[in-house]
């Protein structure tokens, strides 16, 4: 008789490096840690002249790869010698749709056409000093080609509307309303109410979107099914519970991290100030989560407006 003991060894999880586009601070990735000629802090441009910041090191998983071509001290030097590119003008290949994406996405040009990871294709039709106007990543590109190719590979997916149980602080007689995808939602049927995983209630639509939009409400996933909203907030958080919400500066494209209550929806921007500085700004709301740390503080928030244009004329 003979005892066979087996020692296995846990992995240990992978350190990686959480990347930000110096133009686009909304855009960020996460890139394999000790790639040749990246420093552990600073700044580098890549192949395609986009300049990167090390925000710092995390256990995410790698969404992207970017080689180096040269390192700096900072952004600001980063961009002395590589100033930022035009944005992409895009047309949607699934409706008669156009937007702007950074010019960051790896290998697509003028002339291809792509597909998202949300399963959308899209065709490049120009470029625009204009800012972006959402955040895709690539799946797939199809090179010096129209949408033919792409919408045989990829079929264009449903979008549905998702409606909080709470009311809009921007508009009390309207709800928190978003954009999203039943596969990403991770779960879900037309027209059921369901808790998200931060902790909040919702209502899916009960027919799909008929005019095309932005996925705005990515971030937001399925947890379980409850019968109405009274019931799911009496259960869970209620409609006052503070959130940590990414704001993006109107003017400067600055991002910064606030806590402020549940309510303002991604797209409202806020006229607001901070402690460290009292000039009412506008800011505009891109998602929210419960776990970030806030980089400002807010002093007051002023008014909420639909958008940067009318915060602006405000």
């Amino acid at each position: 008789m003979s005892t066979r003991i087996e020692i296995k060894e846990e992995c240990a999880p992978s350190i990686n490096l959480l990347i930000q586009n110096c133009c686009d601070p909304l855009i960020q990735e996460i890139i394999p840690f000790g790639i040749p000629e990246i420093p552990p802090i600073g700044a580098f441009s890549d192949i395609d002249g986009n300049c990167w910041t090390l925000l710092g090191t995390t256990e995410d998983e790698v969404n992207s790869i970017r080689k180096s071509m040269g390192q700096y001290g900072s952004c600001a030097t980063c961009l002395d010698e590589n100033p930022c590119p035009e944005n992409l003008r895009v047309d949607s290949c699934c409706a008669t749709f156009a937007t702007i994406f950074s010019s960051t996405l790896p290998g697509v040009g003028v002339g291809d056409t792509f597909s998202d990871t949300f399963g959308f294709c899209w065709t490049v039709t120009g470029t625009t000093p204009a800012p972006i106007n959402g955040v895709v990543s690539v799946a797939s590109i199809y090179l010096a080609e129209d949408c033919t190719t792409c919408l045989g590979d990829n079929i264009c997916p449903t979008i549905y509307s998702i409606t909080s149980c709470c009311q809009s602080r921007c508009n009390l007689n309207l709800r928190v309303e978003l954009f999203t995808t039943l596969d990403q939602l991770g779960g879900g049927v037309p027209g059921e109410i369901f808790l998200d995983t931060l902790g909040f209630c919702w209502q899916i639509s009960l027919s799909p979107m008929v005019d095309f939009t932005l996925l705005t409400g990515s971030f937001i996933q399925y947890d379980s099914s409850y019968v109405d909203c009274e019931v799911c907030v009496e259960n869970n958080y209620d409609c006052n519970t503070p959130v940590f919400y990414t704001i993006k500066n109107c003017i400067t494209q600055e991002i910064a991290i606030v806590q402020a209550p549940f309510g303002y929806s991604v797209g409202n921007s806020l006229k607001l100030n901070f402690t460290t500085d009292l000039t009412p700004q506008c800011w505009e709301i891109i998602s929210w989560d419960r776990t970030s740390l806030p980089t400002k503080i807010i002093e007051e928030i002023f008014n909420c407006f639909k958008n940067c244009i009318t915060c602006a004329n405000g």
